[in-house]
C-alpha cells in the first residue's frame, strides 16, 4: 500500500496548514497517511486518525512512499528525508520561491533592487530556481496552486506550469442555500466582514485600502457600515490604529474565530472581502464575496475590486505589485460594489457559491492529487545528482547561528 507523507513544519493558523490539513482528510481514506511535523506543530495537532512523526532524526522513506510539501521547503528535504521515495512539491505561495536574502529589509522586493540583486548577489540563486523548477516539472513532481502563482514565476524566473493542485475548503464549509438569512434590504445600512490573518506583510495593505474605500464611501453616501474583522497576527495593531476615531463605521475585532462562531459572522454579514481559503470559505456560504489581491506596498487608490465569480484558473488572489496600472484589470469601485450588491445580492451570493464549488471542492482536489500520486517520477537519487538540494551560499553562517544558539 502507498504511503503519503506530508511535511509542513509550522506552528501558526494559515491557508496552507488548512490546505494540507484537508489533503491529508482526503488522502487517509485511500492510503496510509503519516504526518512528519516538528513537536507542537499545527498539523500533526490538528489532524486525527494518521500517523505522527515529529523530527529527531531523519526519516527513511521506501519507494512505497509519495512525500507532499511545499515547493519552498525543496532544497532542504534531504536534511530531514532520505530513502527511493517519490516527491510532490506543491508551490502555495511563489514569493517564497523567488530568491530573496534573509534577514533583508522589504526593501528587496521593490523592483529595482531585485533587479539588482538578480545580477549580482543572488544571480546563482536565480539560477537554480531556473534549472531545478524546470526539472521537477519534466518528472511531474513540481505543482501550483492558482494563476496568480504563475503571474509571479513568469515575471521573476521566466517560469509558468501548467499543472494545477487548486486550493480547496472541506465540503461541511459549504451551507445549504436556507441557512443564509435572506437579506433585508435597509437604505443605507450595511454590513461586512474581512476574513483573514493580519500578518503585517502582504494582507495588511490590501485590508488598509479596503478600509480607506469604505470610509471615503460612508461620509459620501451617508451610509451606516458595520465592519467585522476577523483574525489576528503581528500587523493587528496597524489595523486597530487605522481604524480609531473613525465616523458612520462601526468596527468589531473578532481576532480569530472558528466554527459555528465564523460561519454565523459570515452568514450574517452582507458582503464579504478576502483572499485565500478565506474567500473560498465566505463564498461557500452564499455571502456575495470581493476576492482581493496581495501587495507587499501601500495599495493605490486607483485599485479595483471584483467579485470572486470573475476570477480565472483557479486564482484566489493575485500579485497587485505586477500590475502596472495597479487596477489588476478589475472593474468595479467600492461604489459600484454596493450597487451591484443592492441590485441582484441573490444572484451573486449564488454565482459566488457556485464558482467555489466547481472550482475549489474536494473531489476536484482529490482526483488531481491521486493524477499526480500515480505520474510522479522523482528519484531522491538523481535529484541529489542534479543539485535539487544545493544550498545558498548563506547556508553556513545558519548553521554557526544556530549552533551558538544551542550552546547559550
Amino acid at each position: 500500500m502507498k504511503k503519503i507523507i506530508i511535511y509542513y513544519p509550522s506552528k501558526i493558523t494559515g491557508g496552507a496548514e488548512f490546505l494540507l490539513k484537508t489533503t491529508a482528510d482526503l488522502l487517509k481514506k485511500e492510503y496510509k497517511v503519516i504526518i512528519v511535523d516538528i513537536e507542537s506543530g499545527w498539523l500533526s495537532s490538528n489532524i486525527k486518525d494518521v500517523e505522527i512523526i515529529h523530527v529527531s532524526n531523519k526519516v527513511y522513506l521506501d519507494s512505497n512512499s509519495i512525500l507532499i510539501t511545499a515547493a519552498s521547503l525543496i532544497r532542504n528535504i534531504d536534511l530531514v528525508f532520505y530513502g527511493e521515495f517519490k516527491l510532490i512539491s506543491w508551490v502555495l505561495q511563489a514569493y517564497n520561491i523567488i530568491p530573496q536574502l534573509p534577514k533583508i529589509p522589504s526593501f528587496q522586493y521593490n523592483d529595482i533592487f531585485r533587479l539588482i540583486f538578480k545580477y549580482t548577489f543572488l544571480r546563482e540563486e536565480y539560477k537554480y530556481f531556473f534549472k531545478q523548477i524546470n526539472y521537477l516539472n519534466s518528472i511531474n513532481s513540481i505543482y501550483i496552486m492558482d494563476d496568480g502563482c504563475n503571474d509571479v514565476m513568469s515575471k521573476y524566473l521566466g517560469i509558468e506550469l501548467d499543472k494545477y493542485l487548486p486550493v480547496v475548503i472541506p465540503d461541511d464549509k459549504f451551507v445549504n442555500f436556507c441557512d443564509k438569512p435572506l437579506k433585508n434590504i435597509k437604505n443605507n445600512n450595511i454590513t461586512l466582514v474581512w476574513l483573514g490573518r493580519l500578518d503585517g506583510g502582504f494582507k495588511n495593505p490590501i485590508l488598509i485600502r479596503l478600509i480607506k474605500d469604505v470610509l471615503a464611501f460612508s461620509e459620501i453616501n451617508n451610509y451606516d457600515v458595520v465592519f467585522n474583522i476577523i483574525g489576528d497576527g503581528p500587523g493587528f495593531k496597524e489595523i486597530i490604529n487605522i481604524c480609531k476615531n473613525t465616523k458612520d463605521i462601526e468596527f468589531i475585532f473578532h481576532r480569530e474565530k472558528r466554527g459555528n462562531e465564523l460561519r454565523n459572522i459570515i452568514l450574517n454579514s452582507d458582503i464579504g472581502f478576502a483572499m485565500g481559503t478565506s474567500a473560498l470559505e465566505i463564498a461557500a456560504c452564499y455571502t456575495p464575496t470581493i476576492l482581493l489581491d496581495a501587495s507587499y506596498g501601500n495599495v493605490s487608490h486607483k485599485y479595483k475590486y471584483k467579485w470572486i465569480f470573475e476570477e480565472k484558473g483557479y486564482c484566489i488572489g493575485r500579485s497587485i505589485d505586477l500590475s502596472v496600472d495597479k487596477t489588476m484589470n478589475n472593474k468595479l469601485n467600492f461604489s459600484e460594489i454596493i450597487l451591484n450588491y443592492e441590485k441582484d445580492y441573490a444572484s451573486i451570493g449564488e454565482k459566488c457559491y457556485k464558482y467555489v464549488e466547481i472550482n475549489h471542492s474536494e473531489k476536484i482536489l482529490k482526483n488531481k492529487l491521486i493524477n499526480a500520486i500515480e505520474n510522479s517520477c522523482f528519484s531522491f537519487v538523481d535529484a541529489k545528482e542534479r543539485g535539487v538540494f544545493k544550498k545558498p551560499f548563506w547556508h553556513p553562517l545558519l548553521i554557526l547561528k544556530n549552533y551558538i544558539r544551542s550552546k547559550i
